[in-house]
């Protein structure tokens, strides 16, 4: 049984209904002795990070998601759900998450970064709508996902996003990219932020899609899954990867 998390906040029917397409059990639960009888959990989400980690810590269900990744069953994170599963976020100010994978969530920086290359007022924030996937490394998610002349397609509603070390950006210029940045820092205002300091989260993404900048829109590690796009809205692509976890 596949365990879909309730905490008052995502699309937890269309996520039960895509599963029920390929007639595999899912069930919608706010219940965490039920989650903890499953064999694999989908955190869903759309909302505000602190919010959802306060309800997830007063409801018990941060307990029983720690618990079921600790045990090493697949868990899924999508869109806030995803992001639920990093270190840290700073939507509204600076919360905590579960701590299941390294990193941080900021603001998707595409405003900015469009604006200085295009003119007029960037791209909109959030980011909504169909955009293309570029794989960077084998997951289990990804076998068989189908492709449109030569491109996979899925669907994002977000204004935030995993933070990586793969582009600086100050004052609307890029300063550095790749291995430059974790070797040599990055220039912040006019200082330099030792390399150090960066979180180096490069070997868990397993996708990345472009607004404007580069960002990480999925990732993973051991039985850890997360995706920054809605699967379930994202046609015959998002129905192979939900199989694909539910075969795991």
């Amino acid at each position: 049984m596949i365990g879909i998390i309730d905490y008052g906040m995502g699309n937890l029917m269309s996520v039960q209904k895509a599963f029920a397409y390929f007639n595999i059990p899912a069930c919608v639960t706010d219940k965490p002795e039920v989650v903890l009888g499953c064999d694999k959990v989908v955190l869903p989400g759309v909302g505000a990070f602190g919010d959802a980690m306060a309800v997830l810590r007063e409801t018990g269900m941060y307990d029983a998601i720690r618990q079921m990744a600790n045990a090493g069953k697949p868990l899924l994170g999508i869109c806030l759900g995803m992001q639920l599963m990093f270190e840290r976020s700073y939507e509204g100010g600076e919360f905590a998450g579960l701590g299941l994978l390294p990193g941080e969530i900021t603001r998707l920086n595409a405003g900015a970064e469009t604006k200085r290359l295009f003119g007029r007022g960037g791209l909109k924030i959030p980011h909504m709508g169909w955009n293309t996937l570029d794989i960077k490394k084998i997951s289990p998610l990804f076998v068989g996902v189908v492709n449109t002349n030569g491109y996979t397609y899925v669907y994002f509603d977000h204004a935030y996003c995993l933070a990586t070390n793969s582009k600086a950006v100050t004052n609307g210029n890029i300063v550095a990219a790749g291995n430059d940045v974790a070797a040599g820092g990055i220039v912040s205002n006019g200082d330099i932020i030792s390399g150090d300091d960066i979180i180096s989260n490069d070997d868990i993404i397993a996708a990345t899609s472009e607004y404007g900048i580069t960002f990480a829109a999925a990732a993973q590690r051991d039985n850890i899954f997360a995706l920054q796009f809605h699967p379930e809205k994202s046609g015959a692509t998002g129905l192979a990867m939900l199989l694909n976890f539910a075969k795991l």
